[in-house]
């Protein structure tokens, strides 16, 4: 995550504990999220390290799959 503010790192690494916490409290692996959501765990894998930013219908359906609402998912603040 180079070149990117400090805060905007902190806020992109937020939103990744959180991706992570909300499925391991579901207790899912990233193989299980992926099959229930429709996403593929490569896609799951890298938003959790940060690689990618989530697609509007991506934080739909893991959104879905975890059953929280779509803005809890990666909401601006996380409370963890």
């Amino acid at each position: 995550m180079k070149n990117i503010p400090k805060r905007t790192r902190v806020e992109q690494n937020e939103r990744i504990a959180r991706l992570k916490h909300l499925r391991e409290s579901a207790l899912l692996s990233q193989a299980q999220l992926a099959t229930q959501s429709g996403v593929s765990d490569a896609t799951i894998g890298r938003l959790e390290r940060g690689n990618n930013a989530p697609r509007e219908t991506t934080i739909q359906k893991l959104a879905a799959a975890l059953e929280v609402p779509a803005r809890e998912l990666f909401r601006e603040e996380t409370s963890i």
